[in-house]
């Protein structure tokens, strides 16, 4: 009898300290009162619990990515902890193992450390766990590769993730890469690349239109600018100024008052190219 009251006792300590610490981190994420020497005390405090460790510092990583004063260089350590502990426990062949490798490449780039972000993208393209995962890997290398100047290289990732975000991506995710992938011809004027720039644009179109009940006006306007963009870049002005005044309308529809500025400079600028 004595034996099973002290068994009765020790399970409910340990389910009130569990409960206990369960709320104490949900409250601090919860009330934006997390900070580096808390996270790194509840971390050392779970050391023995690694499912609740890996959950833990995933949590972390999104919470000082997220929270208003954005915490890049935390939201990075935390990444890097949880891969380090998912890779130590060999648990590297789930999803969650791949996003968290996309996601630290992400939090690299926006933290502009170039280098480090071509590592943890090429890592998680080199993986078939989450095509989606995969082919936006290949597409942030192209855009890591557009800003680093190597515009062919870039091109070859773009390519290769698009065709894998055409079956498995978004259509926001795929819109948005292929308005990026243009660009390169801005940056190599020659036929073939202008060629696959309208390619790439003419994908992010038909995949706006093929989902008529979402609301892309920010896609749009980009969509058409790039349009009006490679139509002047190649001299065929009246093509470039339907697609200007298109975008201007969109932007004009929707109060955006930026874009609908950067319309108008287009078209000034293609009315003084025209007299030139």
């Amino acid at each position: 009898m004595f034996r099973k009251g002290i068994i009765f006792f020790l399970i409910l300590y340990i389910s009130i300290n569990c409960y206990g610490q369960n709320f104490s981190i949900d409250s601090l994420l919860k009330k934006n009162n997390l900070s580096e020497s808390k996270a790194d005390k509840i971390l050392l405090s779970l050391k023995n619990d690694s499912l609740k460790l890996a959950k833990t510092t995933f949590n972390f990583s999104r919470y000082f990515y997220k929270k208003k004063e954005q915490n890049l260089e935390l939201a990075i350590k935390y990444a890097q902890i949880e891969i380090d502990f998912l890779e130590k426990t060999k648990e590297t062949k789930n999803e969650h193992y791949h996003s968290s490798l996309y996601r630290l490449g992400l939090y690299y780039l926006y933290n502009n450390n170039i280098e480090e972000a071509i590592e943890f993208f090429k890592k998680s393209s080199e993986l078939d766990i989450v095509k989606k995962r995969k082919g936006q890997s290949l597409c942030q290398l192209g855009y890591c590769y557009y800003l680093k100047g190597y515009y062919h290289k870039s091109i070859n990732y773009y390519t290769k993730g698009l065709d894998i975000l055409k079956k498995h991506g978004k259509p926001n995710s795929l819109i948005a890469h292929a308005l990026n992938s243009a660009r390169n011809a801005f940056k190599i004027k020659n036929k073939k690349i202008i060629f696959d720039a309208v390619k790439q644009l003419k994908l992010a179109e038909e995949t706006i239109n093929s989902n008529p009940n979402e609301d892309y006006f920010y896609l749009r306007i980009r969509l058409n600018m790039s349009y009006g963009n490679i139509y002047q870049m190649i001299d065929s002005f009246s093509k470039a100024m339907y697609y200007y005044r298109k975008s201007s309308l969109i932007a004009e529809e929707n109060k955006d008052f930026y874009y609908q500025a950067m319309n108008n400079m287009n078209i000034l600028e293609l009315y003084v190219k025209k007299k030139v």
